[in-house]
C-alpha cells in the first residue's frame, strides 16, 4: 500500500466514524439517517479510491475505480439531500419530483458510466501507483460537472438564506462552518479532479478523498463546538429533561415510575433502577398524591401549579418541594401518563420559618411575644370551654428596672431580663407558657389548675426565684417583681379582658409595696373606674373654670 492509498484508506475511516457518530445522537432523525448515508458513500468512495491506487494490475485498478466513480456521483445527490433537511426544507422534500431531480442524474450517470464506459478517462500507473485521468471532455463529464455545481450553488445558497432568517446565534455559527466546509469542499472536486489534470496534464494530483475531510472537519468542529443540530424532538426532550435542575418524573397511566431525571437523583438519593416501575406513593405520603385516582381528581381543574408537600429521600428523611403535574395523552386522547416536577424549597422553608419565628417570639429573649401569645391564649381558652378547666393568666412586672437600666446601661438591662426570662422557664412545667409582652413585663399562662391554692404556690416560686441576687457585669443584682393574676373564666372570658384584669391586679401589688402578688377582683376595675372617671371630672371642671379657692389663715397659738 503506496502513500496515496493509505491516506484514502484513513479518509474512509474518518468518514465512516463521523458518519456513525451523528446518526448515534438520534436514530430516528431523518437528517441523521440522511447524513449516515452520505458519509457510507464518503467511506465506500476513499475506500475505493485506496484500492484502486494500490491495485495490482489495470483491470482491477477499472473496477475499483466505478466503484469511486458511482459513490461520487450518488455523494453529490446525498449532499444535496442532506443540505434540503437541515435547512428544514422538509415540505419540498415531500414531493416526488424533488427525489427525482436528487437521485435521477446519479442514476443516470451510473448507469451510463456502466454500459457505455468512462470516455475521456483513463487509468495509468505512475510511481505512486494507479491513478486516473481526463484526458478529454465527455458527455458524462459535462452532465455531472453541470449536477455537480447546480447542486453545490443550490446548497450554498439555502444555507445562506437559512442561516441569515435564523434568530438563533448557535444554529447560524454552526450552519455557516459546515456548509462553508461542504461549499469549499464541492470545489476543491471539480478543481482537483478535472480541472488540475486538464490543465496541467499531469498524471499526480492531490488524492481527492482528502480535499473532501475539509468538509468532514468543518461539520465535525459544528458538532462538536455548538453540539448537534440534527436532533429530533424526541431527543430534543431527552436533552432537557438531563439538564432540567429540578426533579422530574415521569410515570405511566397507571401511576408507575417510568424516568427520572438527574435532578431527581440529587435531591432525593434515588437511582433509577430504585424507583423503576415503583408506585408514587414510595416518594408521596400525601394522600392526594399517592395515587392515580387522586391525582386525577387534582387535575380535573386543570395541570397542578406551586402545589407544597413533602417528599421522601431514600435516606428517610422527608423534603419540602413545591410541585406541579400535569397529564399527558395520546393523539386519541387517552391518557399516557403523568409529568411531575418537584422543587427543593428547604432554603425557602427554613427562611419562611426564621421569618416567622422572629414575627412570634421576642428577639431578645427568644420567648413568644404578644402577637404569639394572643393567639395561643385563644386558642387554649376554646379547649378549656371544652375540657371545664381553669385557666390563670398571671402578669409579671420587675420593680424599679427602670433604675437598674439607668444606672447599670441598656446592654446590662437586656442581660437582666434574659436571665429573668430563662429563671421563669427553669421554674414552670414545659405545659405552662412564658411570653414577653415588652418591656420588663412578662406573662405566664397556666393550664388546667384546679385551685387558688395550686396557683398561690406556683406565684410564691417564681417570686422567690426571681428574688434571688444576678451577677451581672461582676455586680450583684437583687430586683423584685410583682405579679396580678387573672383566672378563666371568672374574671375574663376573652384574650384581651384576661390580660387587662391581670394587670390591674399587678399594679395593686405593686401599690402595696411590690414583691407581691395578687388575684383580681372586681373592685380592682371599679376602683380604676372611679379614677378614671374622677381624672375625666377634674379635667372637664379645669376647662370649665369650676375650681374655687378657699383661704384659710393658720395662726401659732
Amino acid at each position: 500500500m503506496n502513500v496515496y492509498s493509505l491516506f484514502s484508506f484513513v479518509a474512509s475511516l474518518i468518514y465512516l466514524y463521523l458518519g456513525i457518530y451523528v446518526f448515534s445522537l438520534d436514530k430516528k432523525s431523518r437528517q441523521n439517517q440522511i447524513f449516515l448515508a452520505l458519509y457510507f458513500c464518503f467511506f465506500l468512495w476513499a475506500l475505493s479510491y485506496s484500492f484502486m491506487c494500490s491495485s495490482p494490475d489495470n483491470q482491477t485498478a477499472w473496477t475499483w475505480y466505478k466503484v469511486t466513480a458511482i459513490s461520487l456521483y450518488f455523494i453529490v445527490s446525498l449532499a444535496m439531500h442532506f443540505i434540503l433537511a437541515v435547512t428544514e426544507k422538509t415540505n419540498s422534500s415531500k414531493h416526488w419530483w424533488v427525489y427525482i431531480a436528487l437521485y435521477f442524474p446519479s442514476i443516470l450517470l451510473s448507469v451510463g458510466s456502466l454500459i457505455y464506459g468512462f470516455h475521456g478517462v483513463s487509468i495509468v500507473k505512475n510511481k505512486v501507483g494507479w491513478l486516473y485521468n481526463v484526458n478529454s471532455v465527455s458527455s458524462g463529464i459535462i452532465l455531472f460537472s453541470l449536477f455537480s455545481f447546480t447542486c453545490t450553488v443550490l446548497s450554498f445558497f439555502l444555507c445562506i438564506k437559512w442561516t441569515r432568517n435564523s434568530d438563533n446565534r448557535r444554529i447560524r455559527l454552526q450552519m455557516t462552518i459546515g456548509m462553508t466546509g461542504f461549499a469549499i469542499t464541492c470545489m476543491l472536486i471539480v478543481v482537483t479532479e478535472y480541472i488540475l489534470p486538464i490543465a496541467l496534464r499531469a498524471g499526480i494530483r492531490i488524492p481527492t478523498p482528502l480535499t473532501v475531510l475539509a468538509w468532514a472537519f468543518a461539520v465535525w468542529y459544528g458538532l462538536v463546538k455548538y453540539r448537534s443540530i440534527l436532533i429530533t424532538p424526541s431527543v430534543a426532550a431527552d436533552r432537557i429533561l438531563e439538564t432540567v435542575v429540578d426533579s422530574l418524573i415521569l410515570t405511566g397511566p397507571d401511576g408507575e415510575i417510568l424516568r427520572i431525571n438527574p435532578g431527581t437523583q440529587n435531591m432525593l438519593g434515588y437511582t433509577l433502577q430504585d424507583l423503576l416501575r415503583k408506585p408514587l406513593s414510595i416518594l408521596f405520603k400525601d394522600d392526594k398524591l399517592s395515587n392515580v385516582e387522586s391525582i386525577v381528581k387534582l387535575l380535573e381543574d386543570g395541570p397542578i401549579d406551586n402545589y407544597e408537600t413533602l417528599c421522601n429521600k431514600k435516606d428517610g428523611t422527608q423534603v419540602p418541594v413545591i410541585m406541579s403535574a400535569s397529564q399527558v395523552r395520546n393523539s386519541d386522547g387517552s391518557p399516557a401518563g403523568f409529568i411531575i416536577i418537584s422543587k427543593d424549597i428547604t432554603e425557602r422553608k427554613n427562611v419562611q420559618d426564621k421569618l416567622e419565628y422572629l414575627a412570634t417570639h421576642d428577639f431578645l429573649t427568644g420567648l413568644p411575644n404578644r402577637l404569639s401569645l394572643n393567639e395561643t391564649l385563644k386558642k387554649l381558652i376554646q379547649h378549656t370551654d371544652s375540657q371545664d378547666n381553669i385557666l390563670a393568666v398571671m402578669l409579671l412586672d420587675l420593680d424599679r428596672f427602670k433604675e437598674i437600666n439607668d444606672v447599670m446601661g441598656h446592654s446590662n438591662g437586656d442581660i437582666l431580663l434574659n436571665e429573668v426570662s430563662l429563671r421563669l422557664k427553669d421554674s414552670l412545667y414545659t405545659s405552662d407558657i412564658v411570653a414577653r409582652l415588652g418591656g420588663d413585663e412578662f406573662i405566664i399562662v397556666l393550664r388546667e389548675v384546679r385551685n387558688k391554692t395550686e396557683l398561690e404556690f406556683v406565684a410564691e416560686k417564681v417570686l422567690k426565684c426571681l428574688s434571688k441576687p444576678y451577677l451581672i457585669d461582676n455586680s450583684e443584682i437583687n430586683i423584685t417583681c410583682s405579679a396580678g393574676i387573672s383566672l378563666y373564666p371568672a374574671d375574663g372570658k376573652n384574650v384581651e379582658t384576661l390580660i387587662k384584669n391581670a394587670d390591674l391586679a399587678m399594679y395593686k401589688a405593686k401599690n402595696l409595696g411590690g414583691n407581691g402578688y395578687q388575684f383580681f377582683n372586681t373592685a380592682m376595675s371599679e376602683f380604676i373606674a372611679e379614677k378614671v372617671a374622677l381624672k375625666a371630672s377634674l379635667r372637664k371642671a379645669l376647662e370649665q373654670n369650676e375650681f374655687v379657692v378657699y383661704y384659710q389663715p393658720i395662726f401659732d397659738i
